[in-house]
């Protein structure tokens, strides 16, 4: 396993909030870790199948922080859990680099690295974009891959998720020139669907 991202039951309920009545199926990651299983996802638009080419997101020509990639009312909700003590964490990048593992790439690459958690670490929201090249996506797909993930195709481009989705349920998304952590996927998407965020 590359890292250990936490994840607790408050943040589920923080994530339910967030996704309002939008509950659409997911396609299961595959169990297999063998190597990168590829699987189709049905397009929502009409059942299509997504192995055709995916829809490049655009490119973000502006910096994004912890609080611009997300969307004002996302942003909204976790400023209104501020009093509570649920706070952007400053030190979540020095901590994933003691962790070891790939998230500090976003970073290094130029992005974002962002967790909102309780003093506690209960209820933990991370996320995460940078823009990439297509060799560090390959390097950085490849060990995943290695350390027991596995892709699917998406519309928007190669999802690579955790085949221990019991365990943890980190998300990663590969588009073109760019890519997306979230701790979950309804994190994940809740980046990817405000991308570019407005500037």
């Amino acid at each position: 396993m590359l890292h250990r991202p936490i994840m607790a039951a408050a943040g589920v309920l923080l994530l339910a909030l967030l996704s309002g009545c939008s509950t659409q199926a997911e396609t299961p990651a595959p169990a297999s870790t063998a190597g990168a299983e590829t699987t189709t996802e049905p397009d929502s638009a009409g059942g299509a199948d997504a192995t055709s080419t995916p829809s490049a997101l655009p490119t973000n020509t502006g910096e994004y922080t912890c609080e611009s990639i997300l969307s004002p009312g996302t942003l909204a909700v976790f400023e209104d859990q501020e009093e509570d003590g649920f706070t952007l964490q400053d030190d979540f990048i020095e901590r994933s680099r003691n962790f070891g593992g790939n998230l500090v790439d976003f970073a290094d690459y130029g992005g974002v690295l962002c967790q909102w958690a309780f003093p506690s670490g209960d209820g933990a929201v991370d996320y995460g974009y940078s823009p990439i090249t297509d060799a560090q996506a390959t390097a950085e797909m490849d060990a995943l891959i290695a350390g027991g993930y596995v892709s699917q195709v998406d519309k928007r481009g190669t999802l690579v998720v955790n085949a221990d989705a019991g365990s943890f349920t980190d998300s990663y998304l590969f588009t073109d020139g760019a890519w997306f952590y979230g701790s979950d996927k309804t994190v994940l998407n809740l980046i990817v669907d405000n991308f570019p965020a407005p500037q």
